[in-house]
């Protein structure tokens, strides 16, 4: 539900006294994805139908298997960690994150969003992705493990090779 605040301030920007005391749907969509998760409300915004993290996010242990999406247009201004997220099929259309993301063990999913920006590391060590969109974006390195054969070869064939990095169990 929208603070008095944040309506006054709608209303200021656009002029609509209406639209700006209207509940956004799309805002009650996100927050019932992020309830389960126990997230604070203040951790995320959502903007002209774009959620943003201002700062790291990650899912702990305890909830991993209770992320089963999450919403397109998602930009993360630091980390994404969904490390061990087994219940995730797909990540959303439009992610932008402008640190690292993390998908360790993220074993449900079969593909990446082709729009995806990763500023730093991507890590798909023990994902069963076998290959890579085309118009995938990322800025430092690309991260799998020595057994993920299939996915060293497509990107030893592909624009990535320069980031392949073999991630080492400690």
């Amino acid at each position: 539900m929208k603070l008095v605040r944040e309506s006054l301030l709608e209303f200021h920007q656009t002029g609509d006294p209406l639209g700006a005391l209207n509940i956004c749907p799309y805002q009650a969509y996100i927050d019932a994805i992020f309830h389960g998760l126990n997230l604070q409300k203040e951790s995320y915004k959502v903007i002209n139908k774009k959620t943003v993290f201002s700062g790291n996010f990650s899912i702990s242990e305890l909830h991993s298997k209770a992320l089963t999406e999450l919403p397109d247009n998602l930009t993360v201004y630091g980390d994404l960690n969904l490390y061990n997220c087994k219940a995730l099929p797909a990540l959303p259309n439009g992610l932008n994150v402008i640190g690292s993301l993390y998908l360790n063990r993220c074993i449900s999913l079969s593909e990446l969003p082709n729009d995806l920006k990763v500023g730093g590391i991507l890590c798909l060590y023990k994902c069963k992705l076998t290959v890579l969109p085309d118009n995938l974006k990322v800025g430092e390195a690309i991260w799998v493990g020595p057994n993920q054969t299939e996915l060293i070869k497509f990107i030893m064939q592909s624009k990535f090779k320069d980031k392949l990095k073999l991630y080492k169990e400690r």
